[in-house]
């Protein structure tokens, strides 16, 4: 059995955390077995922790940051030296905290440094500097580099060699039924409307703010457009009042963190990513795999355009010139949507393909320590 330590499982469902529990999900678990780093605080658990526990999971809980850094350095030396891991897979969106990559490494475990964004515009001064020294640090540890885009390897690893590994999809839970998209769209009183949809935390990197402001150049354009914001986070309120305050509780819908997805996209007619950066974009596989028209920022990935209905727009343009490209972008040519799901698989984006080729990197890995 090789002992994998996991890393970036916080208490906010974003996508890192969707991520390890989609690769649990479908990894051999005769094979491998996963544990998580908990940094949630006191009395609080990780996304996915019922589901993942009784799955088979471990996790060791650690005093946050926040709370202590000194106590974190001694939570950690200690889970290092007394638990055995083969490999210690570190998913992170910066470097702004490096100390159980090199803890991993005092204690002869393998260690996977995994890019998962490829900015951090928002960050505080303090975090982009620990980020800029963390990297310079990084350079000089044996470890093994990988970025969900080239776009993440860059932002991560400054020119130092790494290996992309997108992201897969789900291919036949995101496929796309009709009995779904009626039912959803009633269920939200939706009937004969237009629906633009994000899905995504509610942080800066997602671009909220915008979505409204733009959503509401466009409803003079297209009265019968919704908007469905899926998602939770730290910035909600904020939103919520901000559409509160212009009016359109009744064309913004907040769903919250959903279990549906599938259900959703089926409801959907566009989905909006207008993201100040990403990764790559874990919902907008799922969006393209159920056949959505997809409107993007040009600061997505172009590795996470993989059907051909995908629009990416400046986000230099104005909030007009943006109500115009939705509008166009609801209108574009509609395609069969029921067989999306294996035109993305066809094109080697499904999770058995992410899978096998993961499972090969663990293995190697464990063969390369052992040499």
């Amino acid at each position: 059995m090789i002992e994998i330590l996991q890393f970036g499982l916080s208490a906010n469902r974003g996508g890192i955390e969707t991520y390890l529990r989609k690769i649990w999900n479908n990894i051999d678990h005769t094979q491998f077995h996963f544990s998580f780093i908990d940094m949630t605080g006191e009395g609080q658990r990780p996304c996915f922790y019922e589901e993942l526990k009784a799955s088979g999971c471990d996790f060791y809980k650690i005093t946050p940051r926040n709370v202590s850094i000194l106590q974190n350095r001694r939570d950690i030396q200690r889970l290092f030296r007394e638990k055995h891991f083969d490999i210690f897979h570190f998913n992170v969106n910066t470097l702004s905290y490096l100390l159980p990559v090199e803890e991993a490494l005092k204690n002869g475990c393998k260690v996977l440094v995994h890019s998962r964004s490829s900015g951090a515009i928002n960050s505080s001064r303090l975090t982009k500097a620990l980020h800029e020294r963390n990297k310079r640090k990084l350079r000089k540890l044996d470890v093994t580099r990988i970025a969900v885009s080239q776009m993440a390897g860059d932002w991560l690893f400054g020119g130092k060699a790494f290996v992309v590994y997108h992201n897969g999809v789900e291919t036949e839970r995101f496929a796309f039924k009709e009995e779904n998209r009626k039912a959803v769209r009633t269920s939200l009183g939706c009937e004969g409307k237009k629906v633009i949809a994000n899905v995504g935390a509610f942080m800066p990197a997602k671009n909220h703010r915008f979505m409204v402001e733009a959503f509401e150049a466009l409803t003079a354009r297209e009265p019968d457009a919704v908007l469905w914001f899926v998602g939770d986070g730290s910035l909600r309120p904020e939103m919520e009042a901000l559409v509160k305050a212009k009016g359109l509780q009744d064309k913004i819908l907040f769903l919250g963190s959903r279990r549906d997805l599938p259900e959703l996209y089926a409801g959907m007619d566009l989905f909006w990513f207008p993201s100040l950066y990403e990764g790559y974009g874990n919902v907008l596989l799922e969006a393209q795999c159920e056949g959505v028209p997809c409107l993007l920022s040009d600061c997505i990935p172009q590795d996470a355009r993989i059907a051909d209905n995908t629009f990416a727009f400046s986000l230099e343009k104005s909030l007009d010139e943006w109500a115009q490209m939705l509008q166009i972008a609801l209108q574009a040519q509609k395609k069969d949507r029921t067989i999306c799901w294996q035109e993305m698989e066809d094109k080697g984006v499904s999770v058995k393909a992410e899978i096998q080729r993961l499972e090969a990197l663990y293995r190697s890995m464990l063969t390369k320590k052992e040499d």
